[in-house]
């Protein structure tokens, strides 16, 4: 086998037996080779035993806060919103030990409300999540729970949507021919004009992220799980009682491309 390069990027599961297809790779593979596994949980990292772990630091304090406010506000004049300023320092300190995407979500929702009461709301609820064992995904679902019904709804479609990038008009003509998007107006090209701003609001968001590649996008993976439960388009009962088959060694997002794998 030639030299390889072997990369896995936000692991959220380990599952059994990966360390002896590891072994197996590199016994049948020229010198040289590696793997590089990422993730944001502690214990999957001990699990890759004979490997070195490299902790990647938090954030910057004040590269977070700059980052946090500027989107929350949305380049609204930050001298205008002093009390507002304490308040999302504080919410931004609270995410740190989340992910950076984690406050860009939660900052993005704020951008809509610039309410102290508001952010008062979300510090709040930012804080009892974070105090959880499960601190790296809760900002994530307090986040889809903020969103406009309407926004939910089309986000949700990506818990089952086939493909890892896409580009924008697939995914906003994913949402017309399924029925995810409706408007007032019948003309085609209204509802198209509509989906088009739900997708660039979703963008303002970050729950659709730009790609590395122009004209493509993607979600992150633990968006797209938790867009499974709050998808307008179930999966199918073969699907769930397949997984359940899988068992606990895969997350939910990587049982459902394994059922696709079985169809």
């Amino acid at each position: 086998m030639e030299r390889f390069l072997l990369v896995l990027d936000g692991a959220s599961s380990y599952p059994r037996g990966m360390n002896d297809i590891l072994d197996t790779l590199f016994m049948k593979s020229r010198a040289g080779s590696k793997a590089i596994i990422t993730t944001m949980y502690q214990h999957l990292a001990t699990k890759i035993n004979k490997h070195e772990n490299l902790p990647v630091g938090f954030l910057a304090m004040e590269d977070l806060g700059c980052m946090f406010m500027e989107n929350a506000l949305g380049g609204a004049h930050p001298e205008e919103y002093q009390k507002l300023l304490v308040i999302g320092k504080k919410i931004a300190v609270t995410l740190r030990v989340c992910s950076p995407l984690a406050a860009k979500v939660v900052s993005g929702l704020l951008r809509e409300n610039l309410n102290e009461k508001y952010w008062y709301i979300v510090l709040n609820r930012c804080q009892q999540f974070v105090a959880s064992s499960s601190r790296f995904v809760t900002p994530f679902i307090l986040g889809c729970k903020l969103l406009p019904k309407h926004l939910q709804r089309c986000f949700g479609v990506l818990g089952t949507y086939p493909r890892w990038t896409f580009t924008r008009e697939e995914l906003i003509s994913y949402w017309m021919n399924n029925g995810v998007v409706v408007s007032d107006n019948c003309m085609i090209n209204s509802i198209e004009n509509v989906a088009t701003d739900y997708f660039d609001d979703l963008v303002r968001k970050a729950f659709i992220q730009p790609s590395h590649i122009p004209g493509l996008y993607k979600a992150d993976d633990m968006l797209r799980d938790i867009a499974l439960y709050i998808g307008p388009m179930p999966v199918p009962k073969t699907r769930i009682h397949l997984a359940n088959l899988i068992g606990e060694g895969f997350s939910i997002h990587e049982r459902f491309w394994l059922m696709r794998l079985a169809e």
